[in-house]
């Protein structure tokens, strides 16, 4: 058969395009290339149908108006039932007994609102008090205003897990997440306390969605650049508000070192800039309490005591230094003395971090924080 003047030749054996013939000859393509074709138009068809694997966006595109009015169901209740625990503590500075340090930092706020000065206590890091201190200067020194917000800052956490997780793993993880974190007994009764547990979560998690956003939505040049500064700068303010943050932000560097196939070199300047952003915050707060105390402080001085307070004879695993004196060897001296003791404080620790070992700073109805960290936070 002609066709403007060509003559089209068979196609034997069904195949579809002919440029698959082998150059020797216009013979038949060979069953390597019949294979390849095969999986080339089968993976064309699952596209095509909606099969292949979805990135983030076309996750969050395909999610039902059910899904979302059910999220926002949730959301709402609990919330409500956070704010109604919240307000039922009135003015106490803490709820159950999880106020060790609330008066501390409760006194500190007042003091910067009626001085003016930045006069943050060494021992604590500074981020939470300033807020604090912000928080009361605009409310009147009202103790339930500071609980109320951050019973707003609980219902963003669990909106922004709902979207990472629904980003990564798919709407049912990214519902089963928010309303794990808004349910969360131990977060609600955080809520309801002078603390920093929930303002900081918060703040993690708007940097970890800043990095996987900036990682994973094909930014390149300076938008990328300014979202993964971004990122290092909300990961420096979570450490300024708790100190332990100090060492997940290496960690944030290495995923964006391999996420990534850009050439060595520019990873490696993305992830200076970062670095820089992040030791500059730190940095200048040294600078301040310098000026004030005459000491360099990273962000506070509790890395010793706690090295003390968790590894001495009388330490069980957790914080005891309220009910158990430290005693000698303490510390480093204990580590390299008691190896054994040392491990049994180990395991202790794995018990109290998943729920199995309840001690004094555990919340009643600790079965979210059990299946929480048993599934190491990925439904949570």
């Amino acid at each position: 058969m002609t066709l403007g003047g060509e003559t089209e030749e068979p196609n034997p054996g069904g195949v579809r395009d002919p440029s698959l013939r082998t150059a020797e000859g216009g013979g038949a393509p060979t069953e390597v290339e019949t294979k390849g074709r095969s999986l080339l138009d089968a993976s064309a068809g699952r596209r095509a149908s909606g099969h292949a694997p979805p990135d983030g966006r076309d996750r969050m595109r395909g999610i039902r108006p059910l899904h979302r009015v059910l999220l926002a169901a949730v959301l709402l209740v609990g919330t409500a039932i956070n704010v109604r625990f919240a307000l039922r503590t009135g003015d106490a500075l803490s709820c159950y007994n999880l106020g060790v340090d609330t008066d501390k930092y409760d006194a500190a706020a007042r003091r910067i609102v009626a001085t003016g000065r930045l006069d943050v206590p060494p021992l604590q890091p500074p981020g939470y008090i300033l807020y604090l201190a912000l928080v009361y200067k605009l409310s009147g020194l009202n103790v339930v205003v500071p609980k109320l917000l951050a019973c707003a800052m609980l219902l963003l956490t669990a909106y922004g897990g709902w979207r990472l997780g629904a980003s990564t793993a798919g709407p049912g993880a990214g519902f089963v997440t928010a309303a794990l974190l808004i349910c969360s007994p131990v977060l609600r009764a955080y809520a309801a306390t002078i603390q920093y547990e929930v303002p900081a979560a918060l703040l993690f998690l708007a940097s970890v969605s800043a990095v996987r956003a900036a990682s994973s939505r094909g930014l390149t040049g300076i938008r990328r650049l300014a979202g993964l500064s971004g990122a290092a700068l909300l990961c420096a303010l979570t450490t300024l508000t708790r100190e332990t943050f100090l060492f997940v932000f290496p960690v944030l560097l290495v995923y964006v070192v391999v996420s990534t196939k850009a050439p060595l070199r520019e990873r490696a300047a993305v992830a200076a800039v970062m670095a820089a952003v992040f030791a500059s915050v730190l940095g200048a707060w040294s600078v301040i309490q310098h000026g004030r105390t005459g000491q360099w402080i990273l962000v506070s001085q509790k890395g010793p005591l706690v090295l003390l307070y968790g590894h001495n004879p009388n330490a069980n695993g957790t914080y005891n230094a309220t009910l158990k004196p430290v005693v000698e060897p303490a510390g480093w001296n204990f580590i390299r003395r008691h190896p054994g003791a040392e491990a049994r404080l180990a395991l202790r620790k794995v018990g109290y971090f998943f729920g199995f070992l309840k001690d004094g700073w555990n919340v009643p109805r600790r079965s979210g924080l059990l299946v929480a960290r048993l599934t190491f936070g990925r439904l949570s």
